[in-house]
Parts: structure tokens; sequence; C-alpha cells
């Protein structure tokens, strides 16, 4: 009989969680697991009664969600719980948090209710571990992944006219579009376009800045990725900070290059094939569009191993973690 594995998620948006979900839901076939999803409203305190083997939490840590995990605890209290930490990273609390001890009390308070806190990548994994935010035994790794096949079906496809290079995701402050957007209108280069995929609360602000300028191209939200990943050439991640970075992995797996920042988990991706970029700056960004982008050079990449085997070792990782819980015959010690 399978274990049943209960996702607890309060965001809606069709982003890098819900995709993440979808695809352990979808491989549920291929483990001793079944994923299912519980949708919870935004700020509810008290949790709910879930039957389940493995509760997972993929809310955000923060003062307003405590009562709902301190209550997801003492209303199951002999079941696995386990937090995956999506939100915050070693750079994210050096441009963020202004009152560190109050930062590192909301993380402890939060992750000595569960079992188990899941990093998703390795530079944030060692970040928590060297902050002390949980106690070594309880820290997992599992790095983010979706279903890669529609990406690597694209891998062959690339766009006419010029070399087109794609900013991907939400329009936010964290993502640095603004840094690669003013170092592409002070570089001027005539043969590429800068596409803007994606929507967010700086979105008005974004064009505002790159009104006038016709080789700045604006496209919505996507819900099918890998076709909009076909349609560039290369892919630009300026992240002022970024637990994980999901859409280099999703660039990588359609055989497009992808220039990073290197902040935080997109250490990884460089470590897989990504180009980092010296420095996440304009003058750095302007750099790199006066040195030319050539669509021979983004089109000869190959697909790393560790790209090519993300998912099921994505899908593996889990289905370890989860077997490792429930087989565990004594009481779950949280952390001190």
């Amino acid at each position: 009989m399978k274990n049943l594995v209960v996702h607890i998620v309060d965001d809606a948006s069709w982003g890098g969680v819900n995709r993440l979900l979808e695809t352990l839901v979808g491989a549920s076939e291929l483990t001793h697991d079944q994923h299912k999803i519980v949708r919870v409203e935004r700020g509810l305190r008290k949790a709910p009664l879930i039957e389940a083997d493995v509760i997972v939490s993929h809310m955000s840590a923060c003062w307003k969600n405590l009562p709902f995990f301190t209550s997801l605890r003492a209303t199951h209290p002999e079941t696995p719980l386990v937090h995956v930490e999506h939100s915050y990273s070693q750079r994210y609390a050096a441009l963020k948090v202004k009152a560190g001890d109050r930062f590192s009390d909301l993380l402890n308070l939060t992750y000595c209710l569960f079992d188990r806190v899941v990093a998703v990548s390795e530079p944030q994994a060692e970040w928590i571990a060297r902050r002390g935010y949980c106690q070594p035994d309880q820290l997992v790794t599992i790095s983010s992944c979706v279903g890669l096949e529609p990406f690597m079906a694209v891998v062959g496809r690339r766009p006419t006219g010029p070399f087109k290079l794609a900013c991907m995701g939400r329009f936010h402050e964290q993502k640095g579009f603004d840094i690669v957007l003013e170092a592409f209108l002070a570089a001027n280069p005539r043969d590429i376009q800068l596409v803007m995929i994606g929507d967010g609360p700086v979105k008005d602000k974004l064009q505002r800045q790159a009104y006038g300028h016709h080789n700045v191209i604006f496209k919505g939200n996507t819900d099918a990725p890998a076709l909009a990943m076909a349609e560039v050439d290369a892919v630009a991640m300026p992240s002022r900070w970024e637990p994980y970075g999901l859409v280099a992995l999703e660039a990588m797996a359609a055989g497009r290059a992808v220039y990073c920042s290197g902040a935080d988990g997109l250490k990884q991706h460089v470590a897989a094939g990504a180009i980092a970029i010296s420095e996440n700056t304009v003058d750095g960004w302007k750099a790199l569009f006066a040195n030319g982008l050539q669509r021979d050079v983004a089109t000869g990449l190959r697909l790393s191993a560790g790209v090519a085997g993300a998912e099921w070792a994505f899908i593996k990782a889990w289905n370890d973690l989860t077997h490792s819980l429930t087989r565990q015959t004594a009481p779950a010690q949280m952390a001190a």
C-alpha cells in the first residue's frame, strides 16, 4: 500500500512551486507514494485536520504563518512533517533582512516544528547549516525540478531573425530584470532583441524603462514555457537572490545558454553549465552585450548529465525522504 503524502500550499499562481507539485503528483506511479495537493487560504491561522502518512508544507516561513505551523504540529503530533524552504537564501538575508536576530528567531521557531527541512539547492542548504537554523539531522537537500521532457523536445528548434535573449519569470525586484534592461539599453546592440516574458509588480516600471526601444519586446505569462523557450536563443537571469532558479534548469534542458548572476542557488546551475556574469551590475551585463551574443555558440551547448537526470533525481530524493520518515517507529524528535 502506498504512503499518502499531502503537500500544503497557499499560492494559487502557476509558478514554480505549483509546477513542481504537479510533477510529484504525476510521478506517483513511479514511487511508493501517492502525492496529493491541499490548498489553503493564505493567512489561515488554524490548520485543517489532514489524513496523511507525511505532510509537507510549501508555505512561506513568516510570523503571520507561525500560528498555522504551530496548529499543524499540534493537530498532527505523530505525523511526520516536512517544510520546504522556497523563499529564503543567503543573498536574500543580506539584502532584505534588517533585524537579523528576529529573522533567526523566526526560522528557528518555524523549523523546530518540522521533522525535516528541505533546502531546494546545495548553496541554500550550506547557508541554513552554517547559520544553524535547524538541527543537522533535520536538513535535507532536494533540488527543485519540473517535468523536463517538453523542454528537451525543443532543443533543435531555433527562432529566426535577430538573436533573442529572454528574461523569463516573475517581474519582481528579486529577479533583477531591471539590471539587464538598463545594460541592454545602454549598450544598444542592434543585432539582439531582449524578450521579456512574464508579469509581476514591476512590469509597469520595466515597460516605462524600455519605452521607445523597439528591440525590447514584452510578452505576458505563458502556460507553455517550453514553447516560449523555443522562440529564444538564450536566457538571462540577473537575480539579486535566488534559492534555486528553476528557469535555468528548464533553459539548459532546452539547450539554451543561460547567463546568470551566480547568486545563491544559481551557483549550482553554473556548475552544471550556466555562464556566470562576473559582476551582476549594469556594467557587468554591458560587457556581455559588448562582446556579442552568437547563435552558433548558444546552439553548441551539450546537455550535462546533471541536467539530463535532474527529474529522476528529484523524484528519487522525495521517494527516499518519505520512505525514511515512514519507516521510523519512534516518535519524531523535534529540534530544540
